[in-house]
């Protein structure tokens, strides 16, 4: 099967992984105290929330485009890749779509005033971080070998 065409591999990338990370995050802050808003709406450090969500879902889409663009004609469409991509996002870290969701995550939370949410989002980057990310770049390695080790070298896990 032939890749789709870029805008709607970003399209449909961003929309999943965005549509996921937002809703878990909302889920997390229902029924949590709205800190800072006041008479039903935002309040100034609320509103940055929405500044951080927007630059999540920007590195989502960043991600998305470069995985699409480093990919080979050929390569399938799956959970997983069969190749290392090296392009756009992937070039400033390792892991473009943690970084973009956790983003998008906590600018949720903030946009809510949750605590709750917040501590959630901590706890599941916490355990990406220490068991996640991990597990993936084993299999990685395992997979690409030296492709993968010179990558590991030159571009960093988070930022």
């Amino acid at each position: 099967m032939r890749k789709p065409p870029l805008p709607l591999y970003v399209a449909m990338g961003t929309a999943l992984q965005g549509s996921a990370y937002s809703a878990l995050a909302l889920v997390a802050a229902r029924r949590d105290r709205r800190l800072g808003w006041r008479h039903g709406r935002p309040g100034p450090l609320n509103r940055l929330g929405f500044g951080l969500g927007a630059a999540g879902i920007a590195m989502l889409g960043w991600a998305a485009a470069g995985h699409h663009q480093g990919s080979p004609d050929e390569a399938r469409v799956g959970i997983t890749a069969d190749y290392i991509t090296q392009r756009g996002a992937y070039a400033r870290t390792r892991n473009p779509l943690y970084v973009g969701g956790m983003a998008l995550w906590f600018g949720c939370a903030l946009w809510r005033g949750s605590r709750r949410s917040a501590l959630v989002g901590a706890l599941w980057l916490c355990g990406l971080a220490a068991f996640g990310v991990p597990f993936e770049e084993r299999k990685l390695q395992a997979k690409f070998g030296d492709a993968y080790t010179e990558y590991l070298h030159r571009v960093p896990r988070w930022l």
